[in-house]
């Protein structure tokens, strides 16, 4: 598992979501996506589509999926999302810049 993987599932763990729920997985790949790309999560349809291709699903299922998983947290997928990759990227940022100090 790399840094970024680790930091997602940290994040999303700490927010309570279920890892059994598809919606878990889904969030993973977009935040991942919206790390490599942050201009993807503006566009959150076409954030849904990269993801559906990933996938093979629909746009809606993945859509669904997401809201599902984070309906306790009173957020919008976007908000969700938009604030999840602010805050793994800060934290990849991080700990880079600490291993990088320390060699």
């Amino acid at each position: 598992m790399t840094i970024k993987q680790s930091e997602i599932y940290n994040y999303l763990d700490s927010k309570g979501l279920k890892h059994s729920n598809i919606g878990f997985t889904y969030l993973q790949t977009s935040i991942e996506l919206g790390i490599d790309d942050p201009g993807i999560v503006r566009r959150i349809s076409d954030l849904y589509e990269k993801i559906a291709e990933i996938y093979c699903t629909s746009k809606p299922s993945i859509a669904g999926a997401i809201r599902c998983s984070i309906l306790h947290l009173k957020q919008t997928n976007k908000e969700f999302i938009s604030r999840a990759v602010e805050i793994v990227k800060q934290n990849i940022d991080e700990k880079t810049d600490a291993s990088a100090d320390n060699n």
